[in-house]
């Protein structure tokens, strides 16, 4: 009798051990399921920065970079003083 709650015992005991590892292992392949997808959207950002196109994009955008002889209209908005927009944009008036 001792000998077969021994062995139901140890039976549960596997099988919770077993039912441990699948959950760890579904929770690193999410993990690596996870940081594939970054690596291709970083992988195509990549990419993109080897496009003169999108530098000048991203130069206009981010860094507020202008063509020479080009004008930039600046319009604050409602309540927004004008000296205020631009200094928040990093652009320096003159």
């Amino acid at each position: 009798m001792l000998l077969g709650v021994l062995v139901v015992f140890a039976f549960f005991r596997q099988g919770y051990a077993l039912y441990a590892m699948d959950q760890e292992i579904e929770k690193w392949t999410g993990s690596l399921d996870t940081a594939m997808t970054e690596r291709e959207t970083l992988n195509t950002q990549k990419e993109l920065l080897y496009d003169a196109d999108y530098i000048a994009i991203l130069a206009r955008e981010k860094l507020f970079f202008i063509y020479p002889e080009e004008k930039v209209w600046l319009f604050a908005k409602e309540n927004e003083n004008i000296l205020s927009s631009v200094e928040t944009k990093g652009i320096i008036a003159e």
